[in-house]
């Protein structure tokens, strides 16, 4: 029996396996060659084939695929190089061919992954696909997108899914610039050790410390903003990857990013159809029809049911603070499709949200306790709300403002944070109180306090000229924060809804001018730079700040009698963000 092995550059078309036998039947298999049996000596050894000769009379003739091999070595070498940038997540090629992924939590800021969601497990989402016949360009033959915890239905699914749709077709384009590619890439240089050390007693990781020191040039208050809102200086931002390794190196790379990009584009664009819009901290959609309707179809990937069980208490003071707004000029934005009376109805006989986040699972078990038109009431009013409210229990609660029900407010996107904290970091901070009429703080939620001078949104008069006014005693603002009656019933905020801010205000030159430039995003979503320019000014009780970027509300005090000078005494045992985050982390059932 001959046994020969074909070279893998050979045709196969020239050969034939001729009398071929098992069990003492022969078989003969002709593929059109005449002379098939003039081409080959049994006993010679050629360059180009090994020849086994054991004087049988059968002839075998191995022509091995090579082709699917080398593209799988192809796939091995895209996987390697992979897990050489992302060498603390890297991707598994299983023997079927199937590619596995898990993308980690940690290229989001602390804020994002606090309001998506995130914090229950390690990673964003889970990928598993199988290419088409080794075809980056044809969909897979499998694909599997989920979160470890959520499943399909989490937040950003709709860009995630429209993305990677996108990405596996020919006519998919690799962009020059990510926002996610700073967040994974490897930079050079040297680690101060310890600052790594500081950031690791801040709760951040060995590894994220060193990654943001790197990309912070070792600057420990700017890698601190970096860690928390996801904002880099400008000079490491949009870094181009294709510099690194390009797309037909590593497409899973560039898939990776297509993805990350998405949940980092929900801040500041449509979670529908990805079109830029105002930058905020929750996902929100656009003023088109279909995005409007889909929104009331699909949400932004969370349930209602899951928004009111992650803070009862937020959703019932968000809910009281839209209800205190109807039939007023604040009601900004105000729900499609409903009327005030209808509003009043469905606000009237809502049950309580604790209620409802023990005896519903899902937004099916809402919808039968109380109705469709509620459900999509709340949808719009809790889901479209972009800022983020967590509930303070007194553990971390600020001991000096008792008898209040006391809330932290992430209420700037990101990009806005970070605007603040380079002003902060030039001029220094204060705290000051903020009051203003219950019926009003549905708007500044969602839009942030503004400056109202001279426009129908000015509640008081210009005593002390233009801005917004702040005061250092609590009892004043206590007297402007006038109550409003508060439509949801069964709400623990009370009847009247009386609430005032605790502000953190960057301690800009007095009585003068500022102008300052700011990072911020254009109407395409790239990084660009504004010149804005505003005052402070102190007028001993009172300080007034035309300057809309100089100033973040940090706390909401929900009812209360208390009386402090913040100017005289600070606020003491402030929580930060990590603080509050891991006390609902380790006290979650």
């Amino acid at each position: 029996m001959n046994v020969r092995f074909r070279p893998p550059s050979e045709k196969v078309d020239d050969f034939v396996i001729i009398n071929f036998s098992m069990s003492g039947e022969e078989e003969e298999f002709y593929q059109e060659e005449e002379n098939f049996e003039d081409s080959f000596d049994d006993n010679q050894v050629y360059d180009d084939y090994v020849t086994y000769n054991d004087d049988d009379d059968d002839d075998i003739i191995f022509t091995p695929d090579d082709t699917i091999d080398t593209r799988f070595s192809n796939i091995q070498n895209i996987v390697s190089t992979y897990c050489a940038y992302m060498y603390e997540s890297p991707a598994d090629l299983l023997p079927s061919g199937s590619i596995e992924v898990d993308i980690p939590r940690t290229f989001l800021p602390l804020s994002l992954q606090a309001v998506y969601g995130f914090l229950v497990n390690d990673y964003v989402l889970h990928l598993s696909f199988e290419l088409q016949d080794f075809d980056w360009s044809r969909h897979p033959n499998i694909l599997d997108i989920k979160h470890p915890v959520y499943g399909p239905c989490y937040v950003g699914n709709a860009l995630v899914n429209m993305a990677v749709s996108e990405f596996f077709t020919p006519s998919y384009k690799p962009r020059q610039n990510y926002r996610s590619a700073p967040y994974f890439l490897c930079s050079s240089g040297h680690v101060d050790y310890n600052k790594v050390t500081e950031l690791q007693k801040l709760g951040f990781s060995s590894a994220q410390s060193q990654r943001a020191l790197l990309l912070c040039s070792n600057h420990l208050d700017k890698t601190i903003t970096f860690l928390r809102t996801g904002e880099l200086p400008a000079i490491t931002n949009n870094i181009n990857f294709s510099e690194c390794a390009s797309f037909r190196d590593c497409p899973l790379m560039y898939l990776v990013l297509e993805i990350a990009d998405c949940f980092l584009d929900l801040q500041d664009h449509c979670s529908i159809c990805r079109c830029p819009s105002t930058p905020g901290l929750k996902p929100s959609i656009c003023n088109k029809e279909l995005c409007n309707f889909r929104f009331s179809e699909i949400g932004i990937g969370t349930s209602v049911i899951q928004e009111i069980r992650r803070d009862p208490l937020v959703a019932d003071l968000i809910l009281s603070m839209f209800s205190a707004a109807i039939k007023t000029p604040y009601l900004t934005p105000s729900p499609p499709g409903y009327t005030d009376p209808q509003i009043e109805k469905i606000c009237a006989t809502m049950p309580q949200m604790a209620q409802l986040a023990s005896s519903c699972q899902s937004d099916q078990d809402l919808t039968h306790q109380i109705g469709s038109d509620a459900v999509q009431l709340l949808r719009w009013v809790l889901l479209s709300n972009r800022s983020h409210l967590i509930y303070l229990p007194p553990q971390l609660s600020l001991p000096q403002f008792k008898s209040s029900k006391q809330f932290m407010a992430l209420i700037s996107s990101p990009e806005s944070e970070n605007a603040f904290q380079e002003l902060k970091e030039k001029y220094g901070s204060i705290y000051l109180w903020h009051g203003s009429n219950g019926e009003r703080w549905h708007s500044i939620v969602r839009n942030g306090l503004k400056n109202a001078t001279g426009t129908k949104l000015q509640a008081n008069g210009s005593a002390l000229g233009e801005g917004i006014y702040f005061a250092r005693d609590s009892k004043t603002s206590w007297g402007y924060s006038r109550t409003a009656d508060n439509r949801y019933r069964a709400s623990q905020m009370g009847k009247q809804l009386h609430i005032i801010s605790l502000v953190e205000i960057a301690k800009i030159p007095m009585g003068k001018n500022v102008t300052v430039t700011i990072p911020c995003r254009d109407a395409e979503g790239n990084l660009t730079q504004k010149n804005v320019t505003g005052f402070l000014k102190n007028h001993q009780w009172a300080h007034t700040l035309t300057l809309e970027e100089a100033c973040v509300v940090r706390f909401l005090m929900v009812g209360g009698d208390f009386e402090e000078d913040v100017l005289v005494k600070p606020p003491r045992n402030v929580p930060t963000l990590k603080d509050v985050l891991n006390y609902h982390i380790e006290h979650s059932v």
